[in-house]
C-alpha cells in the first residue's frame, strides 16, 4: 500500500508541506497538491488517484465535505478528512462526505500511516466483496443478479432524483437525453420539456447558437473542459451564473459516448462576492481619504507652527518651533504616500527616504554648500507597516536634520549615506552616516538632554530595538537596529 498514489486537497502551505514530506517519507507517490474544489475535482477526475485527503475547512466556494460528495459522484476513491475540531457536529456533518477516516490536527507520522492503511486496506477489501459477489452472480445466481439490478436502478434513480445537484446527460449532438428534478428546477422549465431538447435551447436564442457550437467541436476533440463558471441568460430572459462540471460517460461499446454534467446556480453566491468587492472598494476609498485628511491636518499644523515661528525673533524660540514643524511633515509624508499608494497598509520606505532627503536639504541647506544624501540600495523595495514607519520616519527626520545642520560647520561640501537592511533573522539595519566633523567626545549621546538625540533612542526601543553612535573626526554613524513586526 505504501507505493499508492495519493492527492492532497489542503489550502494551508505549511500544512500541505508538512503532510507531503511525511507521505513521501512513508514510501506514498503524491500526484498532486491542490488548494480548491474545483482543482480538486478536474484532478481527481484526470489522474484517478488511490486515495484522497481533503481538509474539511477548505476555503473556496466549497468545503471539504462537497468536494468529497462530487468526488464521489464521479470515482470510486477512498476519502480521508482532515480536521482541526473534532466535535460532534463536525463529525456528524462530514458523513456526508463518506469519508474512510479522519486524521486529527496537529498530525503526526504514526497517525497518519495508520489511518490511510486501514482505509486502503478497506477500500480494497470492499472492491473485493463487489468482485467476489459479481462472481457469484455470474455462476448462475440469476434471480439475486435480477434483484441487485433492480436495487442498483434504485439506488440510482433515488440519487439521481433526489439530488440537491443539477444534473443532465446529453449526447455527441447536445441532445438532452436524461435530467433531474434540481436541474429542471434551476432553468425553470418542467421535464417533459427538457428531455429530447437540444441543451442549449435552455438559454436566449442570442446564445444558443455559439453554445452549441463550442460543444460540438469540443466534445468532437475530447476537449470538453471539466469545470467552469459561466454567466448565462435563461429561456425567461433571467441572468445566472452557472457553476459546470462535466465528465464523460462511456457505455462500454466503443462508440457510443455521453457527458454528464453536474449545474449549480451560483448566482446568489457571486452577487454576495460582488457585494463584498464593493464593500471593499468603499472601505479603501474611504480609508485613502483617511490618509489624506490626516496628511492635510498635519499640513495646517505645520502651518500653524510656521506661523508662529515667523512671529519670534529669538532663535532659541523659533529653532524649536522650525523643527517639530519638520517633525510633524515627516509623519504627514508617510500618510501621503499611503494616500497616493494602492497599498494602502505598507509604506516604500525608499520612496519615502528620498521625499523626507530632498525636503531636508532644500529646507536646512538650501543651495548655499554641496552636501549630497545617498540612499542605499536604490533598487531595493523595502515595505513597512504604519506602525514601523512612523517612529523610523521621526529618527531619520533627526538624525538626517542634526547631521544637515552641524556635520558640515565650515565645510563646503559633504556627503551622509543611508542604508536599511535586512538579515536572515528578520532584523533591520539603519545606518546614517556621514563624513563630517564627528561629535564632540564631551557630549553623551545616550543620555543627553537634546529633545532629538532623546526621541531617537526612545523610539528605537518603541520599535523593540537599539541606538548606537560611532563617532570620529572623520564623521559620525548612527546604527539603529530593530526587529520585523
Amino acid at each position: 500500500m505504501k507505493s499508492s498514489r495519493i492527492l492532497i486537497v489542503e489550502d494551508e502551505k505549511i500544512h500541505s508541506l508538512n503532510l507531503s514530506s511525511i507521505l513521501q517519507r512513508l514510501g506514498y507517490t503524491i500526484i498532486a497538491v491542490v488548494c480548491s474544489g474545483i482543482e480538486a475535482i478536474e484532478t481527481a477526475t484526470t489522474h484517478n488517484p488511490d486515495i484522497i485527503v481533503i481538509d474539511i475547512d477548505i476555503s473556496g466556494a466549497i468545503n471539504g465535505i462537497e468536494i468529497a460528495r462530487r468526488i464521489q459522484l464521479l470515482l470510486d476513491v477512498p476519502i480521508v478528512f482532515l480536521t482541526g475540531n473534532s466535535d460532534d457536529a463536525t463529525i456528524e456533518e462530514s458523513k456526508f462526505g463518506n469519508p474512510y477516516g479522519y486524521i486529527l490536527k496537529p498530525f503526526d507520522e504514526r497517525e497518519i500511516r495508520l489511518v490511510l492503511e486501514i482505509s486502503l486496506f478497506r477500500h480494497k477489501r470492499e472492491n473485493d466483496l463487489k468482485h467476489t459477489h459479481l462472481l457469484k452472480i455470474s455462476e448462475g445466481y440469476n434471480e439475486n443478479n435480477k434483484n441487485n439490478l433492480r436495487k442498483s436502478e434504485m439506488l440510482f434513480r433515488q440519487v439521481w432524483e433526489n439530488s440537491r445537484d443539477g444534473m443532465r446527460i446529453v449526447d455527441a449532438n447536445g441532445t438532452i437525453l436524461l435530467a433531474n428534478p434540481a436541474y429542471c428546477e434551476i432553468i425553470g422549465k418542467p421535464i417533459h420539456e427538457v428531455i429530447g431538447q437540444i441543451y442549449s435551447t435552455v438559454y436566449i436564442e442570442e446564445q444558443q447558437g455559439e453554445l452549441l457550437n463550442t460543444f460540438r467541436q469540443r466534445i468532437s476533440t475530447n476537449s470538453i473542459v471539466t469545470n467552469y463558471e459561466k454567466k448565462l441568460r435563461l429561456w425567461n430572459g433571467k441572468e445566472v451564473w452557472l457553476e459546470l462540471s462535466n465528465s464523460y460517460v462511456d457505455t462500454g461499446d466503443g462508440n457510443t459516448l455521453y457527458l454528464l454534467s453536474i449545474v449549480h446556480d451560483i448566482t446568489e453566491r457571486k452577487a454576495t462576492e460582488e457585494q463584498i468587492q464593493k464593500s471593499l472598494v468603499e472601505k479603501e476609498v474611504l480609508l485613502k481619504e483617511l490618509h489624506h485628511r490626516v496628511k492635510n491636518n498635519m499640513q495646517i499644523i505645520s502651518s500653524l507652527l510656521h506661523l508662529q515661528e515667523q512671529n519670534i525673533a529669538d532663535t532659541l524660540i523659533s529653532t524649536p518651533l522650525r523643527e517639530s514643524q519638520n517633525r510633524v511633515k515627516s509623519m504627514a509624508l508617510i500618510h501621503e504616500q499611503l494616500y497616493q499608494s494602492d497599498n494602502l497598509s505598507e509604506v516604500n520606505i525608499n520612496v519615502y527616504l528620498r521625499q523626507l532627503s530632498t525636503r531636508l536639504l532644500r529646507s536646512i541647506i538650501g543651495s548655499k554648500r554641496n552636501i549630497s544624501i545617498s540612499i542605499e540600495p536604490e533598487e531595493t523595495i523595502i515595505l513597512l507597516n504604519i506602525d514601523i514607519a512612523i517612529p523610523m520616519g521621526l529618527i531619520l527626520n533627526e538624525l538626517i536634520t542634526n547631521a544637515l545642520k552641524y556635520a558640515f560647520t565650515g565645510k563646503s561640501e559633504g556627503r551622509i549615506n543611508i542604508s536599511i537592511l535586512k538579515d536572515a533573522e528578520a532584523m533591520y539595519q539603519m545606518t546614517i552616516q556621514d563624513n563630517g566633523n564627528g561629535i564632540s567626545p564631551e557630549i553623551n549621546i545616550a543620555n543627553t538632554e537634546t529633545l532629538g538625540l532623546q526621541l531617537v533612542h526612545s523610539l528605537a526601543k518603541q520599535l523593540g530595538g537599539h541606538a548606537m553612535c560611532l563617532s570620529t573626526s572623520t564623521g559620525t554613524t548612527f546604527t539603529i537596529t530593530f526587529p520585523e513586526r
